[in-house]
């Protein structure tokens, strides 16, 4: 009973004025009659006399101390509180047989401060990457807010499993994203060397198999699945929520970062022929009600020739794309399937279409939805792969056009991230659209112009 007692003191503690800032005049105390534990107790003798003795004990050994209800002295507790000073601190944990948790955080920061030493990028660079951005702001929680952050383990199990977990956790990021989202995209052939940062890594990462990947990682196929999935699918859903796109799949957010259950499915319709690496063509040309490549044989494709295109479509959603190749395509257009960000596999297909549209100088465009994520979807590609691509259907006249079927903003952090893109120059093509859904409080989903 003495742990239990102290542990639901040290879980008061740990929340308190005084864990966070060091000291506080406000003690760190528990009324009785609010606590369901220690109410039950006392409400029956003998856990009210084991319950009563051990405070006493507590108390002498200068851990807690406690009141009594008025005129009850001796039979009724009213309040009991936590003598916090540093000493007496470290022998509640360890009279509690519970590991401090200022130990926790201190651990986990180093944890993540060794994972962002081995990038070998220096502060500026670090804050220009995604998921080291995300990172640095986990580590400026714990040491601020002098919590775990929810993205990471603090469970039940043994301080040891949770350390465990999280330095995996760690290893598992650092291998998809290498702590920045420029590093697993491939520039395009016009971009020379010498306008690449030093840290940049002009190859995609290659498409792995999930099981394939915890193997080579942690030596367990199902480990990953069974042990970080979760914890990784919701940092991956925060940094694409950071990026305006709230609504991926959960194979869609790994398959961005080069993991799959399965070769990936890759989908286009046109005139594509594409050379292999042994010599021999596939040709797409016939495929009238579209075709599919799979990640793995994306990887022996040398060249692609687009015979007869005159533009290509990329789309975001996967309805739009259906919908657009079976009634709107001409014979003179490629159409691709997008997703969101596009990932490795598509990455390497998506640069050796836009090789071919550069040397025979076929119009692109692209279609997304008209939100915060849509731009950034068309902005990426443009940026690194389709230099000459122009957006489609992602302007004011679209939005009016479709009024009654936008949908509201209703985020504040919504909103000023769209004030910020207006400052921004590479969102210029996207001023006016953007204006318009500030003043309107819109947004546009492209199904909803089917």
């Amino acid at each position: 009973m003495k742990k239990q007692i102290l542990n639901e003191l040290l879980d008061r503690y740990e929340r308190s004025k005084a864990f966070r800032e060091g000291e506080s005049s406000k003690r760190v105390l528990v009324d009785v009659s609010s606590s369901s534990m220690f109410s039950s107790w006392m409400e029956q003798g003998d856990s009210k006399r084991e319950f009563l003795e051990s405070l006493e004990a507590l108390r002498r050994e200068g851990l807690i101390n406690y009141s009594w209800e008025r005129f009850e002295k001796g039979n009724l507790v009213d309040k009991v509180w936590l003598v916090t000073d540093e000493a007496a601190v470290e022998k509640s944990y360890l009279t509690a047989g519970r590991i401090p948790r200022q130990r926790k955080l201190a651990v986990l920061d180093r944890q993540i401060c060794a994972a962002l030493h081995e990038t070998g990028l220096d502060k500026d660079e670090l804050k220009n990457g995604d998921l080291t951005k995300f990172l640095l702001e986990e580590v400026d929680e714990i040491r601020e807010k002098k919590r775990i952050p929810r993205f990471f383990f603090d469970g039940t199990d043994s301080f040891r499993e949770d350390e465990r977990r999280n330095r995996d956790l760690l290893i598992f990021l650092k291998e998809i994203c290498f702590f920045d989202r420029t590093q697993s995209c491939i520039p395009h052939r016009s971009v020379s060397e010498n306008d690449v940062p030093s840290h940049v890594v002009t190859h995609a990462r290659e498409e792995e198999l999930e099981r394939i990947l915890s193997i080579r990682l942690f030596g367990d196929s199902k480990y990953f699945e069974r042990e970080l999935r979760s914890k990784a699918l919701s940092i991956l859903r925060y940094l694409a929520k950071q990026d305006g796109r709230e609504f991926e799949e959960d194979e869609q957010l790994l398959e961005e970062r080069g993991v799959v259950k399965w070769p990936e499915i890759l989908e286009f319709r046109g005139a594509l022929k594409a050379d292999l690496d042994d010599g021999r063509t596939l040709d797409y040309s016939d495929h009238i009600y579209g075709a599919y490549i799979n990640g793995t044989a994306v990887k022996h494709v040398r060249k692609v020739h687009l015979n007869g295109i005159s533009r290509i479509l990329s789309i975001e959603n996967k309805a739009n794309y259906t919908w657009y190749v079976a009634t709107h395509q001409t014979q003179d257009e490629l159409v691709l399937y997008h997703g969101g960000f596009f990932s490795p596999a598509k990455g390497l297909l998506f640069r050796l279409i836009a090789e071919a549209a550069e040397s025979q100088q076929i119009m692109v465009h692209h279609w997304s939805d008209i939100d915060l994520g849509g731009f950034r979807i068309f902005l990426r590609l443009k940026r690194e792969l389709f230099l000459e691509a122009e957006p489609v259907y992602m302007n004011v006249e679209t939005l009016r056009k479709y009024r009654d079927r936008c949908m509201p903003i209703k985020e504040e952090s919504y909103r000023d991230k769209l004030v910020h893109c207006l400052a921004d120059p590479e969102y210029g093509m996207f001023m006016e659209v953007i204006s318009y859904m500030l003043a309107e409080n819109i947004r546009l989903e492209q199904e909803a112009e089917i």
